[in-house]
């Protein structure tokens, strides 16, 4: 892989240079200058009140800066983000969804207003109607890209260990619900 790099000269213009694989690898500023160039960042953010891209030039050890911009992409949502931001939190690695019968009733993806409304109340019933009391821990009606789904694993999960819905906990690794998971 062939590296350059600009170089300024003493007087006026640059020019770009070839580097070996050596000076390619080494670092361009010391150790003091990058501890500056931080408290500068840290400056200029809160002086714009938000962080900056920034564009700086060292000459004769003087920081100089040269430009500060918005950092527009910062808060900007990826695809992965957009498709399971309103997933409901999973209690184990190996939970086992389906759409079962609610594939019927709410086809297609499910609106935030749905999923505040029509969802997690039905949620609640199913949950108290199985367990005998309203809990918000428990998600036997999940979400996952936007889909209504049915978590077919917890109630297989409880028969398995002989244990109330009312006394479940999250399954963590080498819990005993955990090895039940393991051999399923």
């Amino acid at each position: 892989m062939m590296f350059s790099g600009i170089l300024l000269l003493d007087v006026r213009g640059v020019i770009t240079k070839s580097l070996t694989d050596t000076e390619a690898t080494q670092i361009s500023i010391t150790e003091e200058q990058a501890l500056l160039l931080g408290q500068l960042g840290l400056r200029v953010e809160a002086a714009f009140g938000t962080p900056r891209d920034i564009e700086w030039a060292i000459s004769q050890e003087v920081i100089y800066l040269l430009q500060a911009r918005p950092i527009t992409s910062l808060d900007a949502w990826s695809d992965f983000d957009l498709l399971h931001e309103m997933d409901s939190p999973k209690t184990c690695d190996r939970e086992v969804l389906s759409t079962a019968n609610v594939g019927e009733v709410m086809p297609g993806a499910t609106s935030p207003l749905s999923i505040s409304t029509i969802v997690n109340s039905s949620n609640l019933a199913t949950v108290k109607n199985v367990t005998g009391r309203s809990t918000t821990n428990l998600n036997i009606i999940s979400i996952s890209h936007n889909q209504v789904l049915l978590n077919t694993l917890l109630p297989l999960l409880m028969e398995e260990v002989d244990k109330p819905y009312t006394d479940w906990t999250p399954p963590l690794e080498g819990h005993q619900y955990a090895d039940v998971l393991k051999q399923a």
